[in-house]
């Protein structure tokens, strides 16, 4: 018996896909965050412009998880969570696409609304 065919190993190659899934889309989110705060910085803007967006920045960016975590939980404890990653991963290519773009326009409220 090979080693995919293995039983004990199926569990365990499904997790490290969960890990590299998870570690992607924290490394994504966070690389994205420090872009667009340093977009922000080097855009110009007055002192107290500056210190009013970095902050609200990082609140946008928490929001999303402050907001859909139950909505996460309840969807994978009913639906396959590999559906539910899925179907996840989709909607986050579509909103990086839209980041790309909007960091290559360099339009603020493009880069505030992704």
């Amino acid at each position: 018996m090979t080693r995919r065919e293995d039983p004990r190993f199926t569990g365990l190659r499904s997790f490290w896909n969960l890990i590299v899934t998870q570690f992607q889309g924290a490394f994504s989110d966070n690389a994205y965050q420090n872009l667009v705060t340093l977009m922000i910085i080097g855009m110009g803007f007055t002192t107290e412009v500056r210190n009013q967006l970095v902050p609200t920045v990082q609140a946008l960016f928490a929001l999303p998880f402050i907001l859909f975590s139950m909505t996460g939980g309840y969807l994978a404890d009913r639906y396959s969570k590999r559906s539910v990653t899925i179907g996840t991963k989709i909607f986050e290519i579509g909103a990086m696409m839209l980041a790309f773009f909007a960091i290559l326009s360099a339009n603020l409220y493009l880069l505030l609304s992704t």
